[in-house]
């Protein structure tokens, strides 16, 4: 039987890119906690494609898994700490069989459809990217060619310095520090040290140049974000937590400007958290139509999500008040306390 536990859900839908006319796939994830260690363990998983199952996975109380494939089902003892899509086991379909007549190995055709579909499931889902810059983390030295920036800012100089040698670029970039910092910056140098790694450099207009290990963290949360966007390993989706966070408030509209310059492109979408009432006040009439409040009730463990244009009068609301003495006044948070409690009597 299936094993129930408090946990997550995670469910996206999407269509591949580059395939024309792609029909709908849907991939669902359940993550809790596993006992007695309290590690995370996959509980269910499930790929589908035009409402058909490619494959799903069950954990049971019996630690048995419960995989059940387009052609066929099959189960293993064990657990799951690894999404199923990305395991080893994956790795050995399609199964290889042996064609006796014709003295040819052939694959399955139903499990070569399968791993076909969960490549091109994985390369839709890599380019996401979740960053927590950690100004010591930007601080480090890297070593060249390492262009993908880290979660936390690694490999933050190298991805700076991929971003300089095109001259097009730079100028994009060293425009928005300008616009963005107090600095008077007019180029970027990358000393190396004696094992190889560098390390950014600013130099101002009048020739004093200051290393990352001396500047402030605001400054380095900045040039992380910008080259977040302007990398040369550019991803699809961005997630960054409290954006405000290190900036000067009187640079907040700079920042929100640029990332919507960049989702204004069409190929990205970003997601980002915020507690700043001011950068509210700079999101864009298009940007507001997608922010949601994220709160939680009293004596309730779990928060909930509420789209703002979903709270009822909002619009006309915003039309004699706007949004950041909203939500210092937090009327968004009684809005939602009182939509809830009326779900409760109804």
């Amino acid at each position: 039987m299936p094993y129930t536990i408090p946990g997550f859900t995670i469910e996206v839908d999407f269509s591949l890119q580059n395939v024309p006319a792609s029909p709908l796939s849907t991939y669902a994830i359940r993550v809790g906690l596993a006992k007695p260690d309290n590690g995370l363990l996959i509980y269910t998983e499930k790929l589908s494609n035009n409402g058909q199952n490619l494959f799903s996975y069950q954990y049971t109380d019996s630690e048995s898994l419960n995989i059940e494939f387009a052609d066929g089902a099959w189960n293993e003892s064990g657990r799951f700490y690894q999404p199923f899509l990305s395991s080893e086991w994956m790795q050995i379909l399609p199964t290889p069989f042996w064609d006796e007549e014709g003295g040819e190995l052939h694959m399955v055709d139903e499990d070569r459809a399968v791993q076909q579909q969960v490549e091109d499931t994985l390369k839709q889902l890599k380019p996401m990217r979740f960053f927590d810059f950690v100004p010591d983390t930007l601080r480090r030295p890297s070593f060249l060619g390492q262009t993908v920036l880290g979660d936390n800012g690694e490999n933050f100089s190298s991805v700076l310095y991929a971003i300089c040698q095109n001259p097009q670029q730079k100028e994009i970039l060293l425009s928005w520090v300008e616009e963005l910092t107090p600095m008077d910056v007019v180029d970027f140098e990358f000393p190396s040290d004696q094992i190889g790694r560098i390390l950014l450099t600013v130099v101002e207009r009048n020739g004093q140049r200051i290393s990352a290990y001396s500047m402030s963290d605001g400054t380095l949360r900045f040039l992380a974000i910008l080259a977040a966007f302007l990398g040369p390993e550019r991803a699809k989706f961005y997630f960054l937590e409290e954006l405000e966070n290190g900036i000067h408030p009187t640079r907040l509209h700079l920042l929100t400007q640029f990332i919507e310059n960049q989702v204004a492109q069409g190929d990205i979408q970003v997601v980002a958290t915020t507690h700043s009432p001011q950068l509210l006040g700079f999101i864009s009439d298009d940007t507001l139509k997608h922010a949601s409040l994220i709160y939680r009730l009293e004596n309730q463990a779990d928060a909930h999500i509420q789209r703002l244009y979903d709270i009822p009068h909002i619009m006309e609301v915003l039309q004699e008040d706007d949004l950041p003495r909203l939500y210092e006044r937090g009327w968004l948070e009684n809005s939602v306390h009182f939509m809830q409690k009326k779900a409760q009597q109804a």
